[in-house]
């Protein structure tokens, strides 16, 4: 819309005339160059979205002007602790399933390389070998739970071959836990002294007196000295 108020028809009309300087003078004087404060459109009073900070100096008397933020959403009322918190839990949380997601992959990956689908030979191969390695685990665990013995510390033990028989009495056993053979037994034999008791003997003297004789025998079995007891 033209400030001035006349229409645009009437200055291309007068173009054909022939205008004198007086009127050349009044046209301008009339129309002026530059808009004036009444003719410049007001600004809106709208909140822009590419002015986070609005400025505000009526509401101070201090004559300095202050930043006003603006209201936030609902996401922002949250405290800033608790927004620490969260993002150090979800930081947590992914390291985690990142940890956890390797585990499977390197699972995956041992059983891939254990038991390929590729070939078949390839794949009974490691049947084999695990079915070795679990037998042998079944068989130490026998071996141990057979073979499985202890002597105590008043007694000595003597391995005994239940096929063929024989005492291993050059080889005994002192105190203590021991693992022998499933097909063994130990023969355990008291070390401690032991007592023989002998009934009373009377004895006579050349002058008819009488002497009473208590008599009893006080022994103990050395290791060392197992065999020839026990082959005697």
């Amino acid at each position: 819309m033209n400030p001035s108020g006349r229409s645009p028809l009437s200055s291309i009309e007068n173009v054909g005339k022939l205008a004198t300087a007086e009127e050349i003078e009044l046209s301008e004087v009339s129309e002026p160059l530059l808009p004036t404060s009444n003719d410049i459109p007001r600004p809106i009073d709208e909140d822009d979205e590419t002015t986070p900070f609005p400025l505000n100096s009526d509401d101070y008397n201090d004559g300095q002007p202050h930043v006003h933020f603006r209201p936030e959403t609902d996401d922002d009322s949250v405290p800033v602790r608790q927004l620490r918190r969260r993002s150090s839990d979800e930081r947590r949380r992914s390291s985690d399933e990142r940890q956890y997601g390797r585990l499977q992959q390197m699972a995956r990956d041992f059983w891939a390389d254990l038991m390929p689908t590729g070939n078949r030979n390839q794949r009974l191969l490691p049947l084999i070998i695990f079915s070795i390695v679990i037998l042998l685990m079944i068989l130490l665990i026998i071996f141990v739970i057979l073979g499985y013995t202890s002597v105590d510390y008043d007694e000595f033990g003597v391995a005994h071959n239940l096929i063929t028989g024989v005492l291993d009495l050059k080889h005994p056993y002192s105190n203590g836990i021991h693992i022998i053979l499933p097909w063994k037994r130990m023969v355990k034999f008291d070390k401690t002294a032991r007592y023989l008791n002998f009934d009373d003997l009377a004895i006579f003297t050349t002058d008819q007196a009488s002497i009473v004789l208590d008599t009893s025998i006080v022994y103990r079995i050395r290791e060392n000295m197992a065999l020839p007891w026990l082959l005697a």
